[in-house]
């Protein structure tokens, strides 16, 4: 059997359609799929009664289902009608729908219904991640032959998180010509929670895995694919089977930009303790909160083409992010600060105009929260703190630099222009702050500093920026 379309495939599917409330009234279309539009649905008809077609208004459909010219189920959820062609004569109508979830293997009404028993889940590079190799390609010197060893071991354990259990799995998928013989193997983690649970929650913890795996490579792995254990079906001699259901959408995080041949995952699974269930419980515990940093960062790696000083801008939201979600707190305790705050209200003089005492009366509410400057220090302290060493070119100039680089693009005030990161300095810049994001969220998730010190060793960029300032050679 050929492999399914993965995620970030175009495909489409011929077949008839209906609403579950009618399953008897088939309409023809067919079913385009991609990452930029998501699932879109064209019938050669309508769903309304003939009589009502014409003339009748834009409708959404949450659910449709339909039966592929080659027998595959397919849900579609969220759908909502975009455009009518035809009708008044003219040509047969055409109905369009846009959804938000392809569902390809069951038909179900609910998207929250709780019947998913497992998840499979695929992202690019997630070998390398994993350490996992399929193939063993050797050369007999004396014979001459070629031989293709295929690893087909079963499941291993990754970890256990509350009430699911994480390990690492494989399927192969096979497609003979008459002129050749294909094989496809797939590496997935496979995600089991200890009772049935919807496709969201499937969603989400592909999400929070992906993520992880995200951080340890230090770029942004895209999701390549997602199936699920549905219901379980009878087969022939009374055998039975879950129901394998994959599922599509329209991804919204950033594709990451190809990794350099010589660039490799920083920390890999197998760098995880053992057991990892205390490192993979506190980062899905934390991704809540960590997440809008993660993927601020990951956006700013993604896109080569991104203006420098737009990469930097993010760069440096992602680690303010991080303070803010990870470390929450003020200067002063706030019942001190409202005493201050009132005072010095009170000290604004009485003939001062009224649009500066409502200016003055705004940052005085924000008063209490730790500046840039403060929170880049507490930032490079805790990474000093638990690294055991000072990183180089993390000192108060740099950070005075990377202040002063953040404020003039913010407001592009004249007299921050000569004291700005440019050109390379910029680039080595945005280069620090990924390091030092990438090394507090492993220090965070549990990761033994000891395993960070030896994954940026193992980096030529990051050793560089770590143990010496200035731009690398």
């Amino acid at each position: 059997m050929a492999a399914p379309p993965g995620i970030n495939d175009e495909f489409s599917l011929e077949g008839f359609w209906w609403l579950p409330s009618d399953p008897d009234a088939l309409v023809a279309g067919v079913l385009l799929f991609n990452q930029k539009d998501g699932p879109v649905l064209t019938l050669t008809g309508t769903f309304e009664p003939k009589k009502e077609a014409f003339g009748s208004t834009l409708d959404d459909r949450p659910v449709i289902h339909g039966r592929t010219k080659d027998g595959k189920a397919v849900s579609l959820f969220g759908a909502l009608q975009t455009a009518r062609k035809g009708g008044l004569g003219q040509s047969a109508v055409h109905e369009v729908y846009e959804a938000h979830l392809l569902a390809m293997g069951l038909h179900f009404d609910n998207e929250d219904a709780a019947i998913f028993t497992r998840s499979y889940v695929g992202f690019e590079d997630i070998e390398a991640w994993l350490g996992h190799r399929f193939f063993d390609l050797r050369h007999e010197t004396e014979s001459g032959n070629w031989s293709l060893g295929i690893d087909r071991s079963v499941a291993r354990p990754l970890g256990r998180i509350d009430g699911a259990a994480l390990s690492v799995g494989s399927g192969f998928y096979t497609d003979a010509s008459s002129t050749s013989f294909t094989v496809t193997a797939r590496c997935h983690i496979v995600i089991a929670p200890d009772a049935p649970q919807p496709v969201g929650w499937h969603f989400e913890a592909a999400a929070q895995i992906q993520g992880l795996a995200s951080l340890c490579t230090g770029r942004h792995l895209p999701l390549r694919l997602l199936f699920l254990d549905g219901p379980e079906i009878r087969h022939a001699k009374d055998k039975s089977r879950a129901t394998e259901v994959h599922i599509y959408a329209s991804m919204t995080h950033p594709e990451s930009q190809k990794t350099r041949r010589h660039e490799s995952p920083m920390v890999r699974a197998t760098d995880f303790p053992e057991p990892a269930d205390a490192l993979l419980q506190k980062w899905f515990d934390s991704y809540g909160e960590l997440s809008s940093a993660l993927y601020l960062f990951l956006t700013a790696l993604a896109d080569r083409a991104m203006f420098i000083n737009i990469r930097f801008a993010l760069a440096i939201q992602a680690l303010e992010v991080f303070h803010r979600r990870s470390a929450p707190g003020t200067i002063i305790p706030d019942e001190e600060h409202a005493v201050l705050q009132q005072a010095l209200i009170a000290a604004i003089p009485a003939g001062t105009s009224a649009a500066m005492r409502e200016k003055l009366k705004g940052t005085l509410s924000f008063s209490n929260e730790p500046s840039l400057r403060q929170r880049l220090r507490a930032l490079i302290e805790e990474v000093e703190a638990h690294m055991g060493e000072a990183a180089a070119g993390y000192d108060k100039a740099f950070v005075q630099r990377l202040v002063d680089t953040r404020n003039f693009y913010t407001h592009y005030s004249p007299d921050l222009e000569n004291k700005i990161l440019e050109g390379a300095e910029l680039h080595y810049a945005i280069r620090r702050i990924v390091l030092l994001l990438i090394v507090l969220l492993l220090l965070r998730i549990g990761i033994e500093p000891a395993t960070v010190r030896e994954a940026i060793a193992d980096h030529r960029e990051f050793r560089q920026l770590w143990e010496k300032a200035g731009n690398p050679r």
